[in-house]
């Protein structure tokens, strides 16, 4: 890069006296002036560098226009030229000053798209129609459109089936999905006759060790229901018997305790899962006794699943529970290996 001599003469640009080096090689340029000219060649290499990126988003920015219809023309539509003889044209925004932190542009960088309008009333949900005095035909009234209705009854929906309190997974347990066991098929048939409403019998227990698929089969009724609920079936709510006593426990901080207690009896079809599983105190059995009776008395449908003996509940609610003598309860006992384990 910088010549290189064999004798020690003045600088070549400040005219300084060099000193000599060992060996009787030196350089033309004394220290300072040879930083100085490195540090000149360095610019000139970023402003060709900057010229270069310069041409090419002029280049850019003149296709753009043209494409655009940007470029600046007279009366009769002829381009207006610039002293160097090129196009002129409106001029551009100012660049971004973070313009590289834009993602490029693509179907995989574009927005999701938004939801599709309805063509009949262009996403406002309503129509303007014609009032109901066919002598005043400038009166107006507004009615849903069918999107709107249609809207209405998918958040209705969703909202009936949150207050199901079923999960996701209990959502999909569905008479479909059961793994058909020889010894099981009874139990199966009975429950779909119970969603079905072709049973005369209100209460519905199924009892068994646990992983047999009692809760399935509940869950099974309560989702029947939902998908036939056009039909008039009562639709049916999920509590796990312990949650079902913590809930009512929680009351007694606020005193709705009592409020709790009544909205559990007007559902119109319960299923109690895992009945027996709970604390055992003397106010849970006061508790679990009072909604049976309750719901015995006035012959709610009730889904039931139960994994101990019967014998270990207090007699009033095993009493109830065992009652097939008054043709208010369907017993149906279920055994076998467990879904879960296979023993």
């Amino acid at each position: 890069m910088f010549s290189e001599s064999t004798n020690a003469g003045p600088c070549r640009r400040c005219q300084a006296a060099l000193p000599e080096r060992p060996g009787g090689v030196g350089s033309a340029y004394c220290e300072g002036c040879r930083k100085a000219l490195i540090a000149e060649i360095e610019a000139a290499a970023d402003q060709a560098k900057l010229s270069g990126a310069t041409e090419r988003r002029e280049k850019d920015r003149l296709e753009d226009a043209a494409e655009r219809g940007d470029i600046v023309c007279d009366n009769q539509g002829n381009p207006v030229l610039d002293e160097e003889g090129r196009a002129r044209v409106y001029p551009p925004p100012p660049p971004s000053r973070v313009s590289w932190l834009k993602p490029p542009r693509g179907p995989a960088y574009e927005p999701p798209p938004g939801p599709v309008q309805c063509p009949i009333c262009r996403g406002h949900g309503w129509l303007a129609a014609p009032g109901p005095d066919p002598q005043k035909p400038w009166q107006r009234v507004t009615v849903a459109c069918t999107c709107a209705e249609a809207q209405q009854a998918a958040r209705t929906a969703e909202r009936l089936k949150a207050w199901t309190e079923m999960s996701p997974a209990l959502l999909a347990l569905r008479f479909e999905g059961w793994m058909a066991r020889p010894h099981l098929d009874e139990a199966w048939r009975t429950a779909r006759l119970y969603a079905n409403g072709e049973l005369r019998e209100k209460w519905l227990v199924l009892t068994g060790p646990p992983g047999v698929g009692k809760t399935h089969l509940g869950c099974a009724v309560l989702n029947w229901r939902w998908e036939h609920r056009e039909d008039g079936k009562a639709l049916g709510k999920y509590v796990y018997a312990p949650d079902l006593l913590a809930d009512l426990r929680e009351g007694f901080s606020d005193h709705t305790s009592e409020e709790r207690f009544e909205r559990y009896m007007a559902v119109p079809l319960l299923l109690l899962d895992d009945l027996g599983q709970h604390n055992a105190t003397m106010w849970a059995q006061e508790q679990l006794g009072r909604l049976l009776d309750r719901r015995y008395r006035e012959r709610a449908e009730t889904v039931i699943t139960l994994s101990v003996a019967p014998q270990v509940l207090p007699r009033p609610i095993a009493d109830r529970l065992m009652d097939t003598g008054t043709g208010l309860v369907k017993v149906v006992t279920m055994a076998g290996p467990s879904y879960r384990s296979g023993r």
